[in-house]
């Protein structure tokens, strides 16, 4: 193909399997509540109640854990490599270390809104490229 249609079809991969995760979770939660409505309809409603307290209580723990392991693996756009071969090369001879990549997660997160975060998860290729064009300029 033209030139630069790898780095499109790289690009739209990578949008394309955060829109995948999200409905992989989306099915999760709705199999989970078929779970505990199963439980309503098939016992009585003490053992119904109980089992979708048990369920819900497991169900915050995964949440809150998955969020933890996000935000601590999550890489910021300002620290993402792309592999691009025009962009600039002190990115690849820079050593990142945990906390420098804890410290620039919590720097970036703290000036962002919610929609911005959502356009980050689901578009992070073009949210990387907008970020770097207004950090180095356009390409």
């Amino acid at each position: 193909g033209p030139d630069g249609s790898m780095h499109k079809a790289v690009d739209e991969l990578m949008e394309e399997y955060r829109l995948i995760f999200f409905f992989f979770a989306v099915g999760l939660i709705a199999f989970n509540l078929a779970t505990m409505l199963f439980g309503w309809l098939q016992f009585m409603w003490p053992v119904g109640a109980g089992m979708s307290v048990v369920c819900s209580i497991f169900y915050y723990l995964v949440y809150f854990y998955f969020v933890k392991i996000y935000q601590r693996l999550k890489v910021p756009p300002s620290l993402m490599i792309t592999g691009r071969f025009d962009t600039d090369t002190a990115v690849y001879e820079t050593t990142i270390t945990a906390a420098d990549l804890r410290r620039v997660n919590s720097e970036h997160a703290a000036g962002q809104t919610a929609g911005q975060r959502w356009n980050e998860y689901m578009h992070p290729a073009t949210y990387a490229r907008n970020e770097l064009a207004a950090t180095h300029g356009p390409e």
